[in-house]
């Protein structure tokens, strides 16, 4: 049986998502969208594109450090279809990339892997950001696996049972200078709580 369900996590980002689901939209055969307390209109599109659109809030003390790993893990629990596509909004997987994991999933050597590591491309303003331009994440695996890590949260799958897409199929992860500025700020935010509360789950 195969069938692929996107997995996406948002949160204002209005901007970006009407392109990028109109660009899945063919290739999955469910969308599973978690919004995370969006102001703008991003829970509106995302229940413009799926029945399996959901509101998440963080259940923590408001000034404990946010989990990642248990929205994620949320929303996988919506998911039915037995492969996951696990995705950004701000990243867009190529055509080239879609084909081949549709293929991957149907072929006889799926049955030995848990997942497949991606070719992810980093640009930040147009620019290559020296050694980390190009890494590799596991964004397609198979249903039932969970989510790590309170923060750069990963998928629990070992590296054993990993498949390796080709290198040339890339996920683009391609942002503005200011996108990253905004994130740096959070990450600092992030760094500072664990300085605070002694938490190491952010691997």
């Amino acid at each position: 049986m195969t069938g692929i369900s996107l997995h996406l996590l948002v949160r204002d980002e209005a901007d970006l998502l009407p392109v990028l689901l109109t660009h899945l939209r063919g290739w999955v055969d469910e969308m599973v969208i978690v919004d995370t307390g969006s102001k703008d209109a991003s829970y509106s599109i995302a229940k413009a594109y799926t029945q399996k659109a959901y509101r998440y809030l963080f259940p923590r003390p408001a000034d404990a450090p946010l989990d990642f790993s248990a929205a994620r893990n949320f929303a996988l629990g919506a998911v039915t279809k037995p492969w996951v596509l696990q995705v950004d909004a701000d990243e867009w997987p190529t055509e080239d990339l879609l084909r081949w994991m549709h293929k991957a999933v149907a072929a006889t050597e799926a049955k030995l892997y848990d997942g497949y590591t991606v070719m992810r491309q980093n640009l930040v303003g147009g620019e290559m950001i020296g050694p980390l331009t190009y890494e590799r994440h596991i964004r397609l695996f198979r249903k039932g696996m969970r989510f790590v890590g309170r923060i750069h949260e990963k998928i629990n799958v070992t590296l054993p049972r990993t498949g390796v897409a080709p290198g040339n199929l890339l996920l683009l992860h391609h942002k503005t200078i200011e996108r990253q500025e905004r994130q740096n700020k959070f990450y600092q935010h992030w760094r500072e709580q664990r300085a605070i509360t002694g938490d190491e789950s952010c691997s």
